[in-house]
């Protein structure tokens, strides 16, 4: 495949310990998905993931709005003003008036303040009232916030702003690259604020100067300077400040900008599926794709790892919606089937919000080890659960166990052999312990 090369991108040297490696599947630590059938989340589907001044994570959903604080579920629906129980995007900022995010739905804009006591929902901008006459469309996909404080919205009618006060619609009539909005990227640049949009047609790029609003020529697979464009379908957009790039999910692969050049990447390269629905970075460089069908592809800028997907971690669904890294470090995923906590192995994590595990692998004794090792589990409760290894290339090596267990601990022995009996060579494995929405690898290392 002929590509562009990106001269932005610049290697993480040093990742923190249970962060990705390159070429490395990393996917040791503690998943636990929540759903509909074991926590208080709206819906299985959910399309968006928010994260407040608290750290309290906000769940957009397709059947209203979700907040979880470490402990107790809420969810906001209609009956509570929020514009429309389809929320596809959640923007966050903190205001004069405190704080408060930004929803975008399929009916329209809710704001909602964020108080220490209570959560309060003004009432819904929608273009059923005749105070915003600036508001072309309800059908709302994506929202974000400047550093002036204008909320930009994407709609299927082109893209909406709003100061406080007034509400300006701005299409292709403005050099918009098209009327359907699917996602915006704000940046702060040395030429003043931008937004980044991501549309059905190419990506625009808009200056938003305190006096002015101003349009770039969109950039569009058609024009010859950007050989590194290989979609106008963009249906994400994010600004990496640790690599200096922007880049765009699209259906053909990911897109990345960076001085001067585009530079595309497919399944040719690490991506696990061609359509790529989300982007989001780590604190270290890393790059996180999230796919549909194919799970998440990651990137350190010189090589891709092994993607993340249902076949040995505890994600939920190999359709990923959305991505969200915390300030710990944690990693939520949102899919079509529950959203997905990854705490990875070796990751302090004393402040994030999260429910009691209740299995674990306490400890992989000897660690490294030849020719055996004693794996010990522990369950809160008993019930179905199995106890795998797995090499590093997601494959499975061998079944410990399966079956119906006692709540308690228990202790398995690995001699270091697969499931024909065959000794494996030397390298990192992972024990692999499932037991409902929970997921827990533990990673081990034979040496001979």
């Amino acid at each position: 495949m002929k590509r562009q090369t990106s001269r932005m991108f610049m290697a993480a040297a040093v990742l923190t310990i249970g962060l990705a490696v390159p070429g490395v599947a990393m996917i040791g630590g503690t998943w636990v998905t929540y759903n509909t059938s074991n926590s208080g989340v709206a819906s299985d589907d959910v399309r968006t993931i928010c994260i407040d001044n608290s750290g309290y994570l906000w769940f957009g959903t397709s059947n209203g709005l979700s907040y979880f604080d470490g402990v107790i579920w809420k969810t906001y629906t209609t009956a509570d003003k929020l514009a429309h129980n389809v929320v596809h995007d959640i923007a966050h900022e903190i205001t004069t008036h405190g704080e408060e995010i930004w929803v975008a739905t399929e009916g329209g804009v809710s704001v909602v303040g964020i108080g220490a006591d209570a959560v309060t929902f003004a009432t819904p901008y929608t273009t059923t009232n005749a105070n915003y006459p600036g508001m072309i469309s309800d059908k709302v996909f994506a929202a974000a916030v400047d550093s002036q404080h204008v909320r930009w919205f994407g709609t299927d009618q082109g893209l909406m702003s709003f100061d406080g006060t007034l509400w300006k619609a701005y299409t292709t009539e403005d050099n918009l690259a098209d009327n359907h909005v699917n996602a915006i990227a704000y940046e702060e640049t040395k030429y003043g604020p931008e937004v980044w949009l991501g549309t059905n047609n190419g990506i625009s790029v808009v200056s938003t100067k305190v006096d002015a609003v101003s349009f770039a020529t969109p950039y569009r697979t058609n024009n010859e300077n950007y050989p590194g464009m290989i979609s106008d379908m963009i249906y994400s957009a994010t600004v990496d400040t640790v690599n200096n790039l922007r880049w765009f999910g699209t259906d053909k692969g990911a897109i990345a900008f960076g001085a001067r050049e585009f530079t595309s990447y497919t399944m040719n390269d690490f991506l696990s599926n061609e359509r790529v629905n989300c982007v989001t970075v780590d604190r270290n460089g890393m790059v996180f794709f999230g796919t549909q069908g194919g799970g998440v592809s990651r990137y350190d800028g010189v090589s891709g790892a092994s993607p993340i997907d249902t076949a040995w971690s505890g994600i939920a669904s190999d359709n990923i919606n959305d991505i969200l890294i915390t300030r710990n470090g944690a990693i939520w995923f949102a899919t079509d089937n529950g959203v997905t906590r990854w705490i990875p192995e070796g990751l302090t994590v004393a402040e994030e919000t999260s429910l009691p595990v209740a299995v674990d692998v306490k400890s992989v004794y000897p660690n490294p080890f030849n020719p055996s090792t004693t794996i010990e589990i522990s369950l809160e409760k008993a019930g179905q659960a199995s106890l795998s290894i797995y090499n590093l290339a997601g494959q499975k090596v061998c079944d410990l166990a399966s079956g119906v267990m006692n709540a308690g601990n228990h202790s398995f022995v690995w001699n270091g052999r697969d499931r024909n009996g065959n000794q494996v060579s030397s390298g990192v494995y992972f024990a692999n312990l499932r037991m409902g929405d929970t997921v827990v690898n533990r990673k081990m290392t034979l040496m001979k």
